[in-house]
């Protein structure tokens, strides 16, 4: 069954999939839920989310949930004081393109200043902005920029990773230029800058 449990204040989900097949009818604002994982098959991005019966925003498959039937009514991720990138449906599996997730993430790290972490795994990007202030940490993880990636028909440089911010802190999180794969050819036109171009004062990189 979707549904492992309920009462009048929780709920519990096997996956963002059973959350989203349940009706708005059965929630009430500011119940609690808790999804086990994103995905049925594992326990990655599982943790609590609150209902907001005003709520419009988009669902996005990992931060805002919106279950069936027409109308308002979203459950919101409730964060802690770390925030994965898996939270945000980032697989890690070395082939998963997790651009998307990965820019969630990030900005889900700068509005909220709580540390962003990577955990074990290779997550694959094709080009990250950071704008704004945060703190990311790793702990065993890999960022590895996804074969073929190099545009050769661009007019300008391409910035795989590029901190366009002020107080940015960056340490242990382990990089990959993927760079038998991602070689340009040459001549060099456009040319590609390297994997972390940094622009801004007071960045903290280790």
């Amino acid at each position: 069954m979707a549904l492992i449990q309920k009462n009048t204040a929780r709920f519990e989900f096997d996956s963002v999939a059973d959350m989203q097949a349940t009706a708005k009818s059965g929630f009430k604002d500011d119940q609690i839920a808790y999804i086990k994982g994103i995905l049925s098959t594992n326990n990655d991005g599982s943790g609590n989310f609150r209902y907001d019966a005003s709520s419009s925003a988009t669902d996005d498959g990992a931060t805002i949930i919106e279950p069936t039937g027409t109308g308002n009514g979203r459950f919101l991720r409730v964060f802690g004081d770390v925030i994965s990138v898996k939270d945000f449906g980032a697989v890690g599996d070395g082939s998963t393109n997790d651009n998307a997730a990965l820019l969630l993430w990030i900005a889900g790290i700068q509005s909220s200043l709580k540390v962003g972490v990577i955990p074990a795994g290779t997550f694959i990007f094709t080009d990250l902005d950071i704008t704004a202030p945060c703190r990311i940490e790793g702990m065993g993880g890999t960022l590895k920029l996804k074969s073929n990636t190099t545009d050769q028909s661009a007019s300008t440089a391409y910035y795989p990773i590029k901190v366009a911010s002020d107080n940015v802190s960056i340490s242990n999180v382990n990089f990959n230029g993927n760079g038998t794969n991602n070689r340009p050819v040459t001549p060099i036109s456009p040319w590609v800058a390297d994997i972390i171009t940094l622009i801004g004062d007071n960045i903290q990189f280790s």
